[in-house]
């Protein structure tokens, strides 16, 4: 989703970015995130050297295509694990890594799925009713996301946020 992000679907307050996951023929669902200080620090350059009229992670002409950031991320992945810098990762693990940790933060259920795109419930009051952007709770919890991932950067270790590697529970098991 972010890699197709347009210029006009970035706002002062948050972007709009279109979830093309679901059933076929199906609209892309609009999922709105706001944007963190910290978010703005980071793009910043992004926002000001504007390589292409497209969008902001635009390298040429044209938006990247998510399968060559795909395969760029996992390449990538490959490269640090190869170094001994961090266990083997592809651009998938990324969703499930941002779930799990924010579940170890204490985010609840519902608002990691208004932060990840994930299916909204299939209720009346969700599907028909529910208008909410839950634009002060994402911007709570991303910025929240942002020091967790800063400290992270500087070596600090939360010891409380235990996760599960599958993969070694897995070897260990049946």
């Amino acid at each position: 989703m972010l890699m197709s992000l347009e210029w006009g679907h970035m706002y002062e307050d948050g972007i709009l970015l279109f979830d093309k996951k679901g059933k076929r023929g199906s609209k892309p669902y609009p999922h709105f995130l706001p944007l963190t200080p910290r978010v703005l620090e980071i793009l910043q350059p992004l926002l000001v050297v504007r390589t292409s009229d497209k969008g902001p992670f635009a390298l040429s002409k044209n938006l990247v295509r998510s399968d060559y950031a795909g395969k760029f991320y996992s390449e990538a992945g490959a490269k640090l694990h190869a170094d001994g810098l961090t266990r083997d990762f592809s651009w998938k693990n990324v969703r499930v890594a941002c779930e799990s940790v924010l579940a170890g933060m204490g985010v609840t259920e519902e608002i990691r799925a208004h932060i990840l795109s994930h299916g909204r419930k299939s209720g009346v009051q969700a599907k028909h009713y529910d208008r909410n952007l839950y634009y002060k709770e994402k911007f709570e919890t991303l910025t929240a996301w942002g020091e967790y991932l800063d400290e992270l950067r500087m070596g600090k270790i939360r010891e409380e946020i235990k996760l599960a590697n599958l993969h070694e529970m897995r070897s260990r098991g049946a």
